[in-house]
């Protein structure tokens, strides 16, 4: 499998996990990093990630993590998102869909 993108990527294997690391630029080309950066130049990481049997690959939008909850009105963040994938990582998709 290849991946570059501007969200980071996990990948569960065996209960460990390996987060990909995302790019600093937008596919679309605008906002301030466009200011810094020449939109033309702009070079993302291919990486090549070999499938296994057994092995969970997600990927999720840039604003799932950033969402407040709860009774304290917390931000969900990026520590709970990768402990929830690996506590749930051995349901099924569809449990893990609920």
């Amino acid at each position: 499998m290849q991946f570059a993108g501007q969200n980071p990527l996990y990948i569960l294997n065996d209960g460990k996990i390996e987060i990909i690391k995302e790019d600093i630029y937008g596919i679309g080309g605008g906002g301030m990093i466009a200011k810094l950066h020449d939109p033309l130049k702009k070079v993302f990481a291919n990486h090549v990630i070999p499938i296994k049997k057994g092995m969970s690959i997600y990927l999720s939008s840039d604003r799932y993590m950033d969402q407040f909850g709860g009774r304290e009105r917390k931000k969900f963040g990026a520590q709970r998102f990768k402990d929830l994938l690996v506590s749930n990582n051995s349901l099924n998709m569809q449990q893990q869909k609920n």
